[in-house]
């Protein structure tokens, strides 16, 4: 029990050590901050898989390829990382390449997978419901977003994130 104790204070104690090093500011604001590594070469690749299927979406009448991008938004996000087909054959083609992983906090990653999921639902419910200009608004607003985590890893799920934590801060605050 004592052993179970200890590995736990240390991980405490990792866990704080890690979030003073590897802290992220936004505008003053912390980024999320885990220690759950994910692959940046994978990101990065579906990053820029996304933008691609985006200027598809935007640029042609193949209207019908952001439902593959939804479904493994949702699976990202409800199931892990681990379990989307995209993420799968991307580890798979970097390892056959070997390319070394470069390992980034998974917080981040998670939230942008979130407003990824957001954004790419959006996008297909309001061109499928006869909306096609406001589909393309949300798809273009979400393209300059994976292009900036892409172009200059600024993550700009993040920053929405931290607005949203600061209105529902003011709000609570109030409200009570």
């Amino acid at each position: 029990m004592a052993f179970l104790f200890a590995r736990m204070e240390k991980r405490a104690y990792l866990c704080n050590k890690y979030y003073k090093k590897m802290k992220t500011t936004i505008h003053g604001e912390h980024c999320p901050v885990s220690l759950e590594r994910v692959d940046r070469n994978v990101v990065k690749v579906y990053g820029g898989i996304v933008l691609s299927v985006l200027v598809l979406f935007l640029f042609t009448s193949h209207r019908w390829v952001v439902v593959p991008l939804v479904v493994d938004y949702g699976l990202r996000v409800f199931a892990g990382i681990r379990y989307s087909p995209v993420c799968i054959l991307i580890r798979a083609v970097l390892k056959v390449s070997h390319i070394k992983p470069r390992m980034v906090d998974s917080e981040r990653k998670r939230i942008a997978a979130r407003f990824g999921l957001a954004f790419s639902l959006l996008t297909a419910v309001f061109y499928f419901a006869g909306y096609p200009l406001v589909s393309v608004v949300i798809a273009s607003v979400f393209a300059v977003a994976v292009g900036l985590d892409l172009m200059f890893d600024f993550c700009l799920a993040c920053l929405m994130h931290s607005w949203y934590r600061k209105f529902a801060a003011r709000r609570k605050k109030s409200v009570s």
